[in-house]
């Protein structure tokens, strides 16, 4: 089996749906501002996919 680099637009649009839905379901937000919120240039949502970062390394090594 061959790994591959998950790539982070799928990832963020999979987890930006998520997102939503539970908000929506738990009443916090309606189809109105999800709309809205998908017609913004910088959506807020971002997935990290590079190397792992241990919480000791501050400088990101």
């Amino acid at each position: 089996m061959v790994e591959t680099e998950p790539d982070a637009s799928n990832l963020i649009d999979l987890f930006c749906e998520k997102v939503f839905k539970m908000l929506k379901k738990i009443g916090k937000i309606d189809d109105h501002i999800i709309e809205t919120m998908l017609s913004w240039h910088h959506s807020g949502f971002n997935v990290y996919c590079g190397p792992a970062i241990n919480s000791w390394d501050r400088e990101g090594n």
